[in-house]
């Protein structure tokens, strides 16, 4: 076979294959002998038909299988010679030749080539894991907040960290702000009623919250405030809107006592004494610690990889992990609320996001997968077996369905994919030259992240 490959840019390829004239005469009598063994012709007996029948009755189908077989082997030969990965056949052509040789001609995805540098000592800075008691008594006062009490304050007037329970209505040269397909986040600016507004220097609009004070219940009154420069309405930012409010109660927030009594009223006797929820406090933050770092130690990994290697990516595979992307922020969005409107404005900032990390996922696919090459890591049935049924019992169904499921969708050998690059993602850690920051700790770290 004469072999062709013609590198094209973002991993495509051009493969040109000649295949001999002998190599297509054996390969015929093979496919027409398959034929003559199986092929079933009125007055014949199974295998007794002659070939030359057998090859005119059957010519269309013969040839297609032909073909077939023709092409699987000049891919075969090509990746042998070329010592190429191939991702994907995009599209490939047969040519039969008047000398009765034959040309395949294929569209190809192939895999990009780069040399893998160093991956065994890779350095990581990691934060020192250590939970301090102000990180125990930092979810103590969240526990305080959430069991808070509210009473009403019949007498005085308005202050700071108080609740402030107001109707209000923003307008602009007296003319409402609030449309009918205005969206809730859009809305909640200019027009609520029954609002619950703490009363701090930082709750909603800057300036807001002073506007307030002072004022006692029943009382109604208007001001006038000037919008940031940073508003998410670009033409309303630095806009004077005249606000006119209410003022219908001021409750004021109660803590709790930190007491063996609340503790075991407030989980339910899952708790009987403080030192027990301190205990359970202390563990809970000690685990999200321990999984916040090793989460960290992978990225830094990653980090490290990715800032050593730059290489071509295949289009497609890029494409499809941004509609991955695309589709999970949009379900996450969704489900905390965010209007569908407000989505349709942040379209080309969740696109380039579900880009960039989409283009990251790619490339983090393919330099894991040459560590596993050269490693010689490997993953068995068993191991596949075993993750699906570990997804199949978390989404509660039996692990034959899982698989069908699975295979109808084209994704079980991305399991097999999954575990391979974990275990190739866990040795770079694992041969990581790790040290520790100790101005640095994990859990502020962590909680800083969250904000």
């Amino acid at each position: 076979m004469t072999i062709n490959l013609n590198q094209g840019e973002k991993c495509q390829a051009v493969l040109t294959v000649e295949i001999p004239a002998e190599k297509v005469t054996a390969e015929r009598k093979s496919v027409t002998k398959q034929y003559v063994q199986y092929a079933k012709v009125p007055g014949y007996r199974p295998g007794k038909v002659p070939q030359k029948l057998i090859a005119k009755r059957f010519a269309n189908p013969i040839r297609e299988e032909l073909e077939k077989r023709l092409t699987e082997q000049a891919l075969q030969e090509a990746r042998k010679k070329e010592d190429m990965q191939i991702l994907s056949v995009l599209s490939s052509e047969t040519t039969a030749n008047v000398d009765e040789t034959y040309t395949v001609k294929a569209d190809l995805l192939m895999a990009p080539s780069f040399e893998l540098p160093e991956y065994k000592g890779i350095p990581i800075t990691l934060p020192k894991e250590e939970v301090l008691d102000e990180h125990v008594e930092k979810l103590i006062d969240r526990w305080k907040e959430q069991n808070a009490d509210y009473q009403e304050v019949e007498d005085g007037s308005l202050e700071m960290g108080q609740y402030g329970i107001i109707d209000y209505i923003g307008t602009k040269d007296g003319e409402s702000l609030v449309k009918e397909d205005s969206p809730p986040m859009y809305r909640a600016f200019f027009q609520r009623d029954d609002a619950w507004m703490w009363m701090d220097e930082e709750s909603f609009l800057p300036g807001f919250c002073g506007e307030l004070l002072d004022h006692k219940t029943g009382e109604e009154f208007e001001f006038t405030l000037t919008l940031p420069e940073d508003f998410a309405e670009e033409e309303l930012r630095g806009q004077e809107i005249l606000y006119k409010v209410k003022l219908k109660q001021i409750m004021r927030k109660d803590l709790p006592e930190l007491t063996d009594e609340k503790i075991k009223e407030t989980t339910r006797g899952e708790f009987s004494t403080v030192e027990e929820f301190r205990l359970d406090i202390t563990e809970r933050l000690e685990k999200e610690m321990k999984q916040f770092v090793e989460n960290l130690r992978s990225q830094k990994a990653l980090e490290y990889l990715h800032g050593l290697l730059e290489f071509e990516l295949p289009d497609v595979m890029v494409q499809q992990e941004t509609q991955q992307h695309v589709n999970r922020i949009v379900t996450d969005s969704q489900r905390r609320g965010v209007d569908d409107s407000a989505l349709m404005e942040q379209e080309q900032e969740i696109v380039d996001a579900a880009s960039a990390m989409g283009r990251r996922d790619v490339k983090t696919k393919f330099i894991l997968n040459e560590v596993a090459t050269a490693e010689g890591l490997k993953v068995d049935d068993r191991e596949v077996h075993e993750r699906i049924a570990l997804m199949a019992a978390h989404s509660r169904m039996s692990p034959k369905k899982a698989v069908r499921i699975l295979r109808e969708n084209r994704q079980l050998n991305s399991i097999a994919e999954e575990i391979l690059f974990g275990k190739s993602l866990a040795f770079v850690m694992e041969n990581a030259s790790v040290s520790v920051d100790e101005a640095q700790n994990a859990l502020d770290l962590m909680w800083e992240g969250a904000q």
